[in-house]
């Protein structure tokens, strides 16, 4: 009776940490390479000027590392860049430019362990106005690989656009989501995260075959209740 019991507590935490609610998840910095400009032959500069951690802010293709910036301080551009860039590099948009940086690659960091079920990214559409357009494909996985390609086709119209990959199903404490050309330039003003940060008794964050154990003990849960039954 009391190994019932304390199964039955155990498969209760799992299956509560297992079915948590997804929710926006944060990261707590990011690594990348500055965005390109007018040293690139750019019209303005494309620069993640507000970045919080170390690097040059205002040099292309500068590696800054270890803060956070345009690309989750929450500003969504809702025009294309040659109406919301400018000189000064204050633009929403991080910009890269194919021939400085031909796969420029982003690792997202979040502290600990989490775990990632979708990615929204909000990207412009100029209809190759200037070279920009949106990424051919975009690769996501753990830190350093592996990854996974998903393809991002180019919608009709020239509005700036958001792609949304669902089932990334991943757990880890860092991600890195590298951008494919389809053109010249990709801007992207936003990233945005979502899956389980809770954890269970053991400080982890559930796998999604956490669920085929918890099925295994429920299986286990119902040999015991029988065997007590015959007895």
């Amino acid at each position: 009776m009391y190994l019932h019991k304390l199964l039955t507590g155990a498969l209760s935490l799992l299956v509560m940490a297992t079915l948590a609610p997804a929710a926006m998840l944060m990261p707590v910095s990011y690594d990348t390479p500055n965005g390109h400009g007018v040293a690139s032959s750019g019209s303005y500069n494309y620069w993640d000027l507000n970045y919080t951690g170390t690097g040059s802010t205002n040099t292309d293709n500068a590696a800054l590392t270890g803060g956070l910036g345009d690309l989750t301080d929450g500003v969504i551009a809702g025009d294309n860049w040659i109406n919301v860039e400018n000189a000064a590099g204050t633009g929403p948009y991080v910009g890269w430019r194919h021939v400085v940086n031909p796969a420029p690659l982003v690792t997202f960091r979040f502290g600990s362990a989490v775990f990632l079920q979708s990615i929204t990214i909000y990207v412009d559409d100029s209809n190759g106005n200037g070279g920009v357009s949106p990424p051919a494909s975009i690769d996501i996985g753990y830190e350093g690989g592996p990854y996974m390609n998903f393809l991002t086709p180019d919608p009709a119209g020239s509005a700036p656009t958001s792609y949304t990959f669902n089932g990334i199903n991943l757990t880890n404490p860092s991600f890195d989501i590298r951008f494919n050309y389809a053109n010249e330039w990709i801007f992207v003003s936003e990233v945005v995260f979502e899956g389980v940060r809770s954890r269970d008794e053991s400080g982890e964050v559930p796998e999604p075959s956490t669920l085929t154990l918890i099925a295994g003990g429920f299986m286990l849960l119902r040999l015991i209740r029988r065997k007590h039954a015959s007895v």
